[in-house]
């Protein structure tokens, strides 16, 4: 603390110049001796910044009073409050708008968080309602209370989801769908029954489904085409035919209308090849004598080459041997009747003496036995060449000439 001088104790002279013999005086003690303590508070007026009232200086306690009580060049720090401009007057002030005051100014709210001080429709805690204003203050404006609309070129009630707005009230031209996939075409929209037009009528990411019509590919232009060769169209395409079931589309004659003909052929694509007509039988003539095996047969309409339509073949490695054969003595069926030889054949009697006739005892049907049988028969002993039916009868008590009688005329 500053000591207070007294002004007449200071002997002041206008000669500034040292003297020999005189103390020289500092100007900082002299500005000290001059200093004033006008209010008694122990602060002088140039520590002071109010020397007229005791209760303002660097040592009190700054109060709510509109004066800077502490000297610190501030006023009412620490100790106002801070109040906001509310000019709706809906009790939330604007907080671009403050001032600090020890009591609330008119006009002035402390709550500053108005985050729209233009409507009294507008403040922290509004029920917000749907009138484009952020009424209760959190950022949002109408929330949960708009809905989407959407722009409907068409006129079809289904709005395109690109255009979407979201509003309280529908504007003009708009509706709440936007599911519409062709806002250009007022036929095309979410539920309208599918036709076929090549467009999505319906909306589900399909074209024409379950209205085309299943074409098939027709080759030979017969309008019967193949089963598993198709396209799906509205119309008929060019090289297809609305009916399937060709069973060769390589050739026109041949389709499920046309007339079954004997040929080998399925004609009317039925899987059966001259079913109904007259077919007949043929048979594998292997030897080529015109006769065929009846055991190797086929049903044609023409005979097949190497076969014939008769049957009666007996032997048909063999062409000597068929039905219009003459039977030979060879022990071999050449006429094909069943039986080996006949008519042919002959009878043999073995002629043990070769005195050219046989034994009637030994006769044998056959062709050509061999080995001492001859065609001859009538020998009455065998044994003896001298008897036989051309010996001469003599005298000896023997029947020399078979005829049954025994030396006579001898």
């Amino acid at each position: 603390m500053m000591v207070v001088v007294s002004v007449g104790m200071l002997v002041l002279g206008c000669d500034t110049g040292d003297k020999v013999g005189e103390e020289s005086v500092d100007e900082d003690d002299v500005s000290d001796a001059l200093a004033v303590d006008a209010d008694g508070d122990g602060y002088d007026d140039t520590e002071d910044c109010d020397d007229n009232n005791s209760v303002v200086n660097p040592s009190a306690a700054e109060i709510c009073d509109g004066v800077d009580n502490n000297c610190d060049g501030q006023i009412d720090e620490g100790v106002s409050t801070t109040y906001y401009a509310d000019a709706d007057g809906d009790g939330f002030g604007d907080e671009g708008s403050p001032t600090e005051a020890c009591e609330q100014p008119s006009g002035y709210v402390p709550i500053g968080n108005d985050c729209n001080d233009t409507t009294a429709e507008a403040f922290p805690g509004a029920e917000e309602k749907c009138d484009g204003v952020d009424n209760n203050c959190d950022g949002e404006i109408d929330e949960g209370l708009t809905e989407a609309y959407y722009a409907d070129g068409d006129g079809d009630g289904f709005g395109d989801e690109t255009t979407g707005v979201f509003a309280c009230e529908k504007p003009s031209g708009m509706v709440s769908d936007g599911d519409d996939c062709d806002d250009t075409s007022a036929d095309v929209f979410p539920g309208n029954p599918e036709v076929c037009d090549e467009a999505d009528n319906d909306c589900d990411g399909d074209t024409d489904e379950g209205v085309t019509t299943t074409y098939y590919e027709d080759v030979d232009g017969d309008a019967y085409g193949i089963s598993d060769s198709t396209t799906e169209s509205c119309d008929l395409p060019t090289g297809y035919s609305a009916s399937p079931g060709d069973c060769d589309d390589a050739a026109s004659a041949i389709n499920p209308d046309a007339v079954e003909v004997c040929d080998d052929i399925d004609n009317d694509c039925d899987g059966d090849s001259d079913e109904g007509l007259t077919t007949a039988t043929y048979y594998e003539d292997g030897d080529g004598d015109g006769y065929g095996d009846a055991s190797a047969s086929t049903e044609d309409c023409e005979a097949p080459s190497g076969y014939v339509s008769d049957d009666t073949d007996c032997d048909d490695a063999d062409s000597t041997v068929n039905p219009g054969e003459s039977e030979v003595c060879n022990e071999i069926d050449d006429d094909c009747n069943g039986s080996v030889d006949d008519g042919v054949t002959s009878t043999w009697y073995a002629d043990d003496d070769g005195d050219g006739y046989g034994d009637d005892d030994t006769a044998t049907e056959g062709c050509d036995p061999g080995g001492g049988y001859i065609e001859t028969d009538g020998d009455c002993d065998d044994a003896d060449a001298d008897i036989n039916p051309d010996a001469a009868e003599v005298c000896d008590e023997a029947d020399n000439d078979c005829d049954g009688s025994v030396d006579e005329g001898v």
